[in-house]
C-alpha cells in the first residue's frame, strides 16, 4: 500500500514537470511569434497629431526607413491617448529629466535615456543608425 502511494507521487511529479516544460516551450515560442522586436532595441517615439516638431521627426523618419531597420520605433500619440501621456511622464521621471517651458512632444525615450525636441532626436537616431 505504501508502494503504490509512492508509485502514485513520482507519476504525478513526472506529470507536473511534463506540464511544466510544455508550457515553457509553449510560452517561449508564443513569445518569438508574436514578438515585433525581435532582437532589435525598441525606442518610444511621444508624439502629437498636432505637433510641428513631431512632424519634422516623422518626415525624417520616413526619408530615413533604413533606421527602423535597425531598431523599432514604437509611436504613442500623447495628444489622444492620457496612457500615452502618464506613460511619457513616467519615462521622464527615470530619466530625471524635466520638460523646459511645459513643453512635451515630442520626446524619445531609449532604455534609460530621454530626448526631447525634433532635432535633438533627429541627431540621436542619425546616430544612432550610424
Amino acid at each position: 500500500m505504501v508502494q503504490s502511494q509512492i508509485g502514485m507521487i513520482k507519476r504525478n511529479v513526472w506529470i507536473i514537470l511534463i506540464i511544466l516544460i510544455f508550457l515553457g516551450i509553449f510560452f517561449t515560442i508564443k513569445y518569438k511569434l508574436f514578438s515585433n522586436t525581435g532582437d532589435k532595441p525598441k525606442i518610444i517615439l511621444y508624439q502629437s497629431a498636432n505637433c510641428s516638431q513631431c512632424k519634422n521627426v516623422e518626415d525624417f523618419l520616413n526619408s530615413n526607413k533604413d533606421i527602423e531597420d535597425d531598431v523599432t520605433i514604437v509611436r504613442k500619440d500623447t495628444g489622444k491617448s492620457k496612457l500615452s501621456q502618464l506613460d511619457m511622464q513616467i519615462k521622464a521621471k527615470i530619466c530625471k529629466f524635466t520638460f523646459k517651458n511645459n513643453s512635451k512632444p515630442p520626446f524619445l525615450y531609449d532604455n534609460g535615456t530621454c530626448i526631447a525636441g525634433d532635432q535633438q532626436i533627429i541627431d540621436y537616431l542619425t546616430e544612432k543608425s550610424l
